[in-house]
């Protein structure tokens, strides 16, 4: 059933609607009865000030039954709702929009229906069927299922989706609301046991924002609260440091919500709540080498760190060979979300050099979907990310595209390896694998590495070279440059400095297929990193060498 084109799933039942109700009209006022007797009148809501948001569907829609179960709109309603965990500001409705079904599609005993879909529904559900509302969805003027309207209060309607939690907030800040402030609080790393929390406050109103009060609560403890003052002109923010805490080693959870913007309340709650995890490694990280198999159930390890920013589908230890990790693209619709780990920290502090390897594996589901992995590093507990790998699309792909759900095999698997040398000397070294969502197909990675030794470049990597070596690496004299040859070719060898100077150029002729070695002279060379390229027929292998004095 996955990505269905949503508008011929209404052709059948809705071919007489031309168009849907155009963003930025007058939502329809109506007058319905939900499946439990209760009359709900759009424009009495409007005038408490609620945003409504209303999701359009039919019992027949796998595509409206895919996001009804993705539980969006039950988080929506369950943190938003009349008695929600950060506000009350939203309501959220269900309605069946097609006249032709019946009572029993609805509740999965029927014959034109893919479940029950009133189980776990806590918010309103309307069945235009007997809501005394016939004319609701043309009012509305659904041209397809599943359709998601957001109305705000001024009775402005538009698209929202679907949408995840997330994208409602997001939406639903878009109706404009004459003081309104936000808070963002992204998790983090402590690498000491005193801890300041940051938040970012947003000014989304209308006017200047010059004071909101921020309570927060550290692992369910007592709250406490941060009066922030100062001067935010619309669309501005800024980074608040609130009051250092001193936190034992390991995850603390804080939970933040926002009050009183310019001492009055605000007017959209639903951007007033937020959490953040803190991981605290207060200890040296663990020696290289490091090897990690995921052949352990429990996910994620200790000390390691697992962002899910938007609550959903996020990275994942499956039982696929000995284990693995697993990005499920294929059925996260919520494309454009970005889940990330963080592997404990690594003592590189007695290496002389050092690499990071994985195995990955993954599938397109067509060129229409792009999903992408990256993988960054940082010595300094994360303040700052260096990307030292990047591949998406095709370039990620181990194997041909495939519109089913990918399982890789053993022979779907392709083998990473980037150099580290510059963090050589750390005591704790972060590696972060970051998935990029666009609702493709999986990404597995496996076999996670970090090690006191360069990699080698590989006969995939280049068809030319089999084999490229340096030994001793580090040096502080003569070097044995090591490599092999699957093919006669011209070949050039250069060597550059680190800020990409050449400082040697040989031209070694044609060489036959065949295994060679060529001795450098680096002690005429300053201390320092440089880089080896050697190039056969066009076709150029790289290396990295230290030298030492």
């Amino acid at each position: 059933m996955k990505k269905i084109l949503l508008a011929l799933t209404a052709v059948f039942a809705l071919s007489s609607v031309q168009a849907q109700l155009a963003d930025g009209s007058q939502a329809p006022d109506f007058t319905a009865t939900d499946i439990n007797g209760n009359e709900i009148t759009l424009s009495t809501l409007l005038a408490e000030g609620k945003t409504v948001i209303i999701d359009f569907s039919a019992t027949w829609c796998g595509p409206c039954w895919n996001y009804h179960n993705s539980h969006s709109m039950k988080d929506l309603f369950e943190v938003h709702g009349p008695e929600g965990s950060c506000s009350n500001d939203v309501v959220v409705i269900f309605v069946e929009g097609d006249l032709t079904t019946t009572n029993a599609d609805l509740t999965g005993s029927g014959a034109n229906t893919w479940g029950d879909w009133t189980a776990d529904t806590p918010y309103p559900i309307i069945d235009l069927t007997n809501a005394n509302a016939p004319n609701m969805a043309n009012d509305y003027e659904i041209a397809y299922f599943p359709t998601v309207y957001k109305i705000c209060p001024d009775g402005v309607v538009s698209e929202i989706g679907p949408a995840n939690l997330t994208g409602f907030v997001n939406g639903i800040e878009e109706c404009g609301f004459a003081n309104d402030a936000r808070i963002d609080a992204p998790s983090g790393l402590s690498c000491s046991n005193d801890v300041s929390p940051v938040v970012t406050l947003k000014n989304v109103s209308f006017s200047s924002m010059t004071s909101a009060a921020i309570e927060y609560s550290i692992d369910g403890g007592a709250a406490q609260t941060f009066n922030w003052s100062g001067s935010l002109n619309e669309g501005q923010s800024v980074d608040v440091e609130l009051p250092t805490a001193n936190l034992s080693s390991g995850e603390h959870t804080i939970e933040f919500s926002l009050t009183s913007p310019n001492g009055i309340e605000d007017g959209n709650g639903t951007n007033n709540c937020a959490a953040s995890s803190f991981n605290v490694l207060s200890a040296n990280g663990v020696p290289a080498p490091y090897a990690q198999t995921f052949s352990s159930n429990t996910f994620p390890y200790a000390n390691w760190i697992l962002n899910n920013p938007d609550g959903g589908i996020t990275w994942a230890r499956v039982s696929t060979g000995a284990g693995s990790l697993k990005y499920d693209c294929f059925t996260y619709s919520a494309a454009g979300q970005v889940d990330d780990f963080i592997v404990e920290p690594i003592n590189l502090s007695a290496a002389s050099t050092a690499s990071v390897s994985f195995r990955v594996a993954h599938k397109r589901y067509s060129t229409a979907y792009l999903d992408a992995l990256e993988v960054f590093v940082s010595s300094n507990c994360g303040e700052t990310w260096e990307s030292i790998w990047y591949k998406e699309g095709d370039e990620l792909a181990t194997g041909a595209a495939s519109t089913s759900a990918f399982t890789p095999s053993s022979t779907d698997w392709r083998d990473e390896c980037i150099n580290i040398e510059n963090y050589v000397g750390n005591d704790k070294v972060f590696v972060r694998f970051v998935g990029y969502n666009g609702y493709g197909n999986n990404i597995y990675v496996d076999n996670l590495n970090v090690t006191d030794a360069q990699c080698i470049v590989s006969v995939e990597e280049n068809s030319i070279i089999n084999e490229f070596k340096a030994f001793p690496n580090p040096t502080a004299g003569i070097t044995n440059i090591t490599y092999s040859m699957n093919s006669a070719a011209p070949v050039t060898f250069e060597v550059y400095d680190i800020l990409g100077a050449r400082v040697i150029n040989q031209n070694l002729g044609v060489k036959a297929a065949g295994s060679y070695t060529q001795q450098v002279d680096f002690n005429v060379l300053p201390a320092g990193i440089y880089l080896v390229n050697l190039t056969a027929d066009g076709v150029t292998s790289t290396l990295r060498i230290t030298v030492q004095k």
